[in-house]
């Protein structure tokens, strides 16, 4: 387990400043609505969420805190970035450079990222998502995600162990306004991911 030490953060929601989600548009309580009377009563395990099934957390449950296996790893490489995710191993590689997005036809769980320096911030914008992923830390909260969502996180680095992680959720097709989360990644040296080999990279942890 990896009690950490508590950030005091009365919540990851930095806007809107109340730190609540933005109401929810017709479209996403009615698909709200659907899914979890779906869940509640599953025919098949197409059913069930994909976190239990081992499948996925998607992006935003894979970069939210949680109580075991919230390493992530960061490599960089030309025109590229990496990022590993610990819990149920997730690897995102994310072209840099302006390398435009396929076609919306292609969709993942994870999304299709395109990234770019502003400043001293990488900026990462995720598209083309896929399946029913909600916003909560194993990705099977409602409302869920629409095939409209983008995506677009800021990681800033703050200090030598300290970098800014920023994610805004655009989706007009479950709330009538974008909302945006931010808390620190901390480094840890002597982290090493569970069950998957040692690699020299930049490892941080909540």
């Amino acid at each position: 387990l990896e009690p950490g030490t508590p950030s005091r953060q009365a919540s990851l929601i930095v806007d809107p400043p109340d730190g609540r989600f933005p109401p929810l548009t017709p479209e996403g309580r009615q698909r709200s609505a659907a899914i979890t009377a779906r869940r509640a009563n599953p025919r098949s395990l197409a059913d069930r969420t994909l976190y239990p099934r081992c499948v996925t957390r998607g992006l935003v449950g894979s970069v939210l805190p949680m109580v075991t296996d919230s390493g992530n790893e960061i490599l960089q490489a030309p025109g590229y970035v990496v990022i590993r995710h610990e819990m149920i191993h997730e690897t995102r590689i994310i072209p840099l450079g302006g390398r435009p997005f396929p076609s919306s036809a292609i969709r993942q769980y994870m999304g299709v990222s395109r990234g770019q320096w502003d400043g001293d911030s990488l900026v990462v914008e995720t598209r083309n998502l896929a399946g029913d992923l909600g916003v909560n830390m194993n990705g099977s909260g409602v409302p869920t995600l629409s095939p409209r969502t983008v995506l677009t996180e800021r990681f800033t680095r703050r200090s030598a162990d300290v970098l800014s992680y920023r994610l805004t959720v655009n989706d007009p097709g479950t709330w009538v306004s974008p909302w945006t989360l931010e808390f620190p990644w901390r480094r840890d040296a002597s982290h090493t991911i569970f069950a998957m080999p040692r690699f020299p990279l930049f490892a941080v942890r909540y």
